[in-house]
């Protein structure tokens, strides 16, 4: 009876991935509404910016950043000798000399800004309260930030958990969204060589 269980349980299971891909894929002809479009049925990048309710400009949707920073793998890349704080260098330097062995994405953990958005495509899910970025990377694909802009200050330093994407509020300027974020931990790393910080990071 067990044997029967589980070879029915592993069927089905099966049958569940076999189909995943398929079911997937569809969504890739699925055409987003609201997406101003060509005749011809491509995105109209030319199209006035699209907004909210309340007037402003309206994130939500899928973003990349452009390919080929030089500051996702090194983050100091214009910075001279001496410019970064000895106790610093001397944390990347064993980052290095441990050919990355704690890396965080080493041990599947999440990127820190500015990396977090430099590494992949991102999903941002706009609201009046609140905007959230869903990054949908390979290494983090299960990382969500979230920015509040209901009118919040940041919690005080003292009460502040120190977490990997720290916290972050925000608040517009005209068309910009200015975010401000501090209560990091201090595991992360800046970029793809080790360039440390501290949780004295905004």
């Amino acid at each position: 009876m067990k044997a029967k269980l589980f070879y029915a349980a592993a069927a089905v299971t099966t049958y569940a991935f076999l189909l995943s891909a398929p079911l997937a894929a569809q969504w890739v002809n699925f055409k987003t509404p609201g997406i101003p479009r060509t005749p011809d049925g491509k995105p109209d990048v030319s199209a006035p910016v699209p907004r909210t309710a309340d007037g402003k400009p309206d994130l939500s949707g899928i973003w990349r950043a452009p390919g080929g920073s030089p500051y996702l793998r090194n983050i100091a890349v214009d910075l001279k000798p001496g410019e970064i704080q000895p106790s610093a260098q001397a944390l990347y330097e064993q980052h290095v000399l441990d050919l990355g062995a704690d890396s965080p994405r080493a041990h599947c953990l999440p990127d820190p800004p500015p990396y977090y958005h430099l590494a992949g495509m991102s999903r941002i899910v706009q609201t009046r309260a609140l905007t959230v970025i869903m990054n949908e990377g390979i290494s983090n694909s299960d990382v969500t930030r979230t920015i509040f802009t209901d009118g919040r200050e940041l919690p005080d330093p003292e009460e502040m958990n120190p977490a990997w994407l720290g916290h972050s509020v925000g608040h517009w300027e005209g068309d910009t969204l200015v975010v401000t974020t501090a209560g990091y931990n201090d595991r992360s790393w800046l970029d793809f060589v080790g360039h440390p910080h501290s949780e004295s990071l905004r």
